[in-house]
């Protein structure tokens, strides 16, 4: 037998009902997409544990036997798992199938006990796989006496933990050993995390966009008042040149220039403003252009300035809002942290 071709595989996610319900529906043979199954074979498919074709009815009963209580919060109570083997383990030998089948059945039964409310073999697929369901339990004890039983993934011996999924393929690499088999080698090198870990670095990363958007705000404002000044020096440039063109007199274009230095500010002409130029003592219908000609640029410079600093100050109110999530994370972290370890003081006293 080649050794380094046979390798064992476990798929392992939390579902839902409405995942289950479709997980029946896929063992029935009823819904969804079929056409990659041999439908002939189908009757070779075979329940060893729960209901037949049913292992939404076999969770639900199981639940009900044991009274058990799923909270509102968990949205998630069963653990799906799909145990299978490289195709060439198959094809090597007809007796492997049978072979693997019974060790695998002998493997649920010892790690998950009546946990495991489901298990069938699928034969009528590519390659031979189990389809296993998992409704974990586990049971509160109060001064020392037994309490209700909940339905918890986290909270399960087999999957609580860190590398809890790690634990659960070295042992059924264990018992697959003898027939050839082993676990593929991981090559992802990065530490499994706490939740608490986890939320401080989503956290230190919110905080982090935050800075930067700060950062980007502040060179938008800087950006959008040089990008004005550098409109109001271009529109003094055109005045000069229009007044040229227009044959101006050097003295009244003089006159003209002081009283718009004196009277205007640098970020714009105020309707004063223009209303003191117009009453300069000067009737020339090359002034009265000028001023036409300064009104409609400042216009359109007041228009796009006010619809830049309209979407700036929306900005800064939705980094005010991400402040103020980031400080309410930041407590809620606090309060779970404080309650984590208050739990395991409560577990190691009751222990």
């Amino acid at each position: 037998m080649n050794y380094e071709k046979n390798y064992i595989v476990i798929d392992i996610k939390r579902i839902s009902d409405g995942k289950l319900k479709s997980q029946t529906d896929h063992c029935r043979r009823s819904r969804g997409r079929i056409d990659h199954c041999d439908l002939k074979r189908t009757k070779l498919n075979k329940t060893v544990i729960g209901i037949e074709k049913d292992p939404y009815q076999s969770a639900k009963n199981y639940i009900e036997s044991q009274k058990a209580h799923i909270h509102k919060r968990n949205e998630t109570p069963y653990t799906s798992l799909i145990l299978t083997a490289s195709p060439e383990f198959f094809d090597l030998n007809p007796e492997n199938s049978t072979r693997w089948e019974n060790i695998t059945t002998k493997w649920v039964l010892e790690t998950f006990g009546s946990n495991a409310v489901y298990l069938e073999f699928h034969e009528d697929e590519k390659t031979k796989h189990a389809h296993l369901t998992v409704v974990p339990t586990y049971q509160k004890f109060r001064k020392g006496k037994p309490g209700k039983v909940y339905v918890s993934h986290h909270e399960h011996p087999v999957f609580a933990g860190r590398d809890s999924y790690h634990r659960l393929l070295d042992s059924y690499e264990a018992v697959c050993k003898p027939l050839g088999l082993r676990r593929s080698r991981s090559t992802d090198t990065r530490s499994p995390t706490t939740k608490s870990q986890h939320a401080t670095e989503m956290l230190n990363a919110a905080e982090t966009e935050l800075q930067i958007s700060r950062r980007l705000q502040k060179h938008s404002v800087e950006f959008l008042e040089y990008s004005r000044n550098r409109i109001v020096n271009a529109v003094e440039e055109s005045v000069d040149a229009f007044f040229i063109k227009e044959g101006g007199d050097q003295s009244e274009f003089d006159a003209f220039e002081r009283g718009t230095i004196e009277i205007c500010p640098p970020h714009g002409i105020s309707k004063k403003d223009l209303s003191i130029i117009e009453s300069r003592g000067s009737v020339s219908s090359l002034i009265s252009k000028i001023i036409s000609k300064l009104r409609d640029t400042k216009y359109k410079l007041e228009k796009e300035y006010n619809k830049k600093m309209k979407y700036i100050y929306e900005r800064e109110k939705t980094l005010n809002e991400k402040e103020f999530l980031i400080t309410e994370r930041e407590k809620t972290i606090s309060i779970a942290v404080l309650m984590s370890a208050r739990e395991r003081q409560r577990r190691e006293n009751s222990r």
